[in-house]
């Protein structure tokens, strides 16, 4: 495989990303070695993220599977009441999510997502407080959005 000046650049960006400082070193080697880092890059620090929250006193309480490649890519982890989803995606919306918001109210979890821009820019110590971050009195902003665009009917004007 040859590797051009940009894919050297790109490569050289996160491998001196602050938040390349908690990776595993096989993680980290792989990363070196694959023609597509970024996605490395992102389970890297997923993986680095929930093993460094882990270590503040979170404790991990469910790992979600995708069905097509069995490697996980969410973990959802709890400490004083508080819930964290730290994932690659966002949970897309549907109909049935909606109702299911509209029946029992919507998740009273934080998402954190882990993106390549946020690994090449993020700091350790902007890491920590994304996770750490109590929830707002407002909830979470998804229901909100949930509320408005599924469930409210529209408001009438006078």
């Amino acid at each position: 495989m040859k590797r051009t000046e940009a894919f050297l650049a790109a490569l050289s960006d996160l491998l001196n990303s602050p938040v390349a400082a908690l990776w595993r070193k096989d993680m980290r080697e792989m990363v070196e070695r694959t023609s597509i880092p970024e996605s490395l890059a992102v389970r890297a620090t997923l993986e680095a993220l929930v093993r460094d929250a882990r270590k503040r006193g979170w404790i991990r309480r469910y790992t979600s599977k995708t069905k097509k490649t069995g490697r996980a890519t969410s973990r959802y982890l709890h400490r004083d009441g508080q819930v964290v989803r730290i994932s690659d995606h966002v949970i897309p919306m549907n109909e049935a999510r909606a109702e299911r918001y509209a029946q029992r109210g919507a998740p009273r979890r934080r998402d954190v997502i882990v993106t390549v821009d946020l690994v090449r820019t993020r700091s350790i110590a902007e890491w920590r407080a994304v996770i750490d971050h109590p929830p707002s009195e407002e909830g979470r902003p998804i229901a909100q959005y949930v509320l408005q665009t599924y469930l409210l009917p529209p408001k009438r004007q006078p």
